[in-house]
């Protein structure tokens, strides 16, 4: 198809040329995966990535512009399959090319591509001066430190005491291309999130916020202000919120601002980061934005973890009032809510599995004793409209039927972070037959154990069997939950109590598949 033009078939610019030639490569960015086994390693000529590189290097010789949509996901994909020195060279001969088009709808996602791509390629402030190089050439003019010079100066003295100048990334002129989109806003602080350089993004985060600021000031600039979105603050707070990530922020920061968030820390009795983490989600409430699900799971998974289980419960019950689809998020952005709804959600996704199996064990963690055997039927959760989160078993159940459901089977990844999850909490609530069939989940979704689920196990076993080995496959982890199986059914056979149903049942037949059983059918009852 790139011979057409020299061959007099079609000129470069025709529609219908362009159009096929983008096809194609979205085409192979979609069902186009790395193998269940890849490692990442050199590449040859054969590589997906070359064979694309060529296909660019063929366009370009015939001048044939590719759309914004398919050009991004060839970035995206180099990306993915390229990495170091041959990335960079890749993306720059790109961004060289890309920057001579002039701006259209689409090409804030061919923008956002590039930017990651120098993040994935380590190079993050190369992402910086293609973003300056970019609204230079195309007119933009006002950088957010002279914005902020003439209508918020909190944010100059704030630049001026938070880090060393030489740590503070390059400013790029603000241009609609890309300062009016959030998904750019949302690469560049990623970018530097990827390369543990949390100042940057702390940096960019506060531009981003100028921007929303002083969004009633920038049409007379002739500039439009980014969505009113909480995407980039949850980029920040993800990435701070690892152990590599406060250690370079707290090592990077100014003496007076981690003096700062030390006092905030002390006064609100919570550790270092999560003083960072809520001093920004402070600044979110304070700008006005609206917390999304994604961000509301995040925090309830991190209030969790920091034995927050009020808090935790709070956000997590939020986030499930808000998943009732992409209508009720437009009209959020929209419009600033003034009171908190009351109609709750009729869906529960995956990610809020996560959340809601993290407060029950941590939660459990507190309540139960190592070495204990008994079962712990607290409920943290009343019923959700048809949401059962009630027991981490209602949450299984719910699970499985997003898995299952053929609607959902293309859209719905099933990650070891779920399944990691439940669990957890399966055992510390001492559902050691729930944390049998969780175990045979992996396989069955195809999902690996990795070294997070060996460390549940030893974490849990651990006081009661003396020198637990961690095991090295799936295959041991059943083992011993058999045997925990067989001995919680000598407790409960001999002990009275209030039990739970799952409980009862398996005294009265003490075998596992009673109460596997027992589990699928509580998840084919709600399909």
């Amino acid at each position: 198809m790139t011979l057409a033009p020299s061959k007099g078939v079609c000129e470069p610019l025709d529609p219908m040329l362009c159009d096929a030639l983008g096809s194609l490569i979205l085409l192979l960015h979609r069902h186009v995966a790395y193998p269940k086994n890849h490692i990442r390693r050199r590449s040859n000529k054969n590589d997906l990535a070359y064979q694309l590189a060529n296909l660019y290097d063929a366009c370009a010789a015939a001048k044939i512009p590719l759309p914004c949509a398919p050009l991004s996901a060839l970035i995206t994909r180099l990306s993915r399959h390229l990495h170091g020195i041959t990335l960079v060279k890749l993306i720059h001969v790109v961004a060289s090319d890309f920057l001579k088009r002039p701006p259209t709808d689409y090409t804030n996602s061919v923008i956002a591509a590039i930017v990651m791509a120098y993040g994935r390629a380590s190079t993050p402030h190369t992402a910086d001066v293609f973003l300056r190089d970019y609204a230079t050439r195309h007119g933009g003019v006002y950088c957010t430190r002279m914005l902020a010079s003439r209508y918020r100066r909190k944010y100059a003295s704030w630049l001026r005491d938070f880090a060393d100048p030489l740590d503070i990334p390059l400013d790029a002129p603000l241009h609609n291309a890309w300062s009016s989109r959030t998904d750019v806003w949302n690469a560049i602080i990623r970018a530097h999130v990827l390369n543990n350089d949390l100042v940057g993004a702390r940096t960019w985060l506060e531009r981003f916020r100028v921007t929303l600021q002083l969004a009633s000031k920038l049409p007379s600039l002739d500039l439009e202000p980014p969505q009113n979105t909480a995407s980039p603050y949850h980029t920040f707070v993800h990435g701070v919120s690892s152990f590599q990530g406060i250690r370079s922020y707290s090592a990077k920061i100014s003496r007076s601002e981690k003096l700062r968030h030390a006092n905030q820390a002390q006064r609100l009795g919570v550790s270092f980061k999560a003083a960072v983490v809520y001093d920004v989600i402070d600044a979110l409430h304070r700008d006005g934005v609206v917390m999304g699900v994604s961000l509301l799971n995040f925090l309830a998974s991190f209030e969790g973890g920091y034995a927050h289980i009020q808090r935790g419960t709070s956000l997590a019950l939020e986030a499930l009032s808000l998943e009732r689809g992409p209508a009720l998020v437009a009209q959020r952005v929209r419009r600033r809510r003034t009171q908190r709804e009351s109609v709750r959600g009729k869906r529960m996704h995956l990610a809020t599995a996560t959340s809601l199996c993290t407060l029950y064990a941590t939660d459990a963690c507190h309540r139960v004793s190592p070495t204990s055997l008994m079962p712990l039927d607290r409920k943290l959760f009343q019923v959700v409209e048809n949401v059962d989160i009630t027991t981490v078993r209602g949450i299984l159940s719910h699970c499985v039927e997003l898995v299952t459901k053929f609607s959902s089977r293309k859209r719905i990844k099933k990650g070891r972070a779920l399944l990691n999850a439940m669990f957890r909490a399966m055992l510390w609530t001492n559902d050691f037959p729930g944390a049998w069939y969780t175990a045979q989940l992996f396989k069955t979704w195809r999902v690996e154990p990795d070294v997070f689920t060996y460390a549940i196990l030893w974490q849990r076993f651990s006081p009661i069997i003396s020198e637990l080995p961690i095991p090295a496959s799936i295959k041991v982890v059943q083992k011993i939950l058999l045997r925990m199986v067989h001995e919680q059914v000598k407790v409960l056979g001999t002990v009275a109590l209030d039990e739970p149903a799952w409980a009862a049942e398996l005294c009265q037949n003490p075998c596992v598949d009673s109460a596997l059983s027992r589990i699928k059918r509580d998840a084919h009852a709600r399909l």
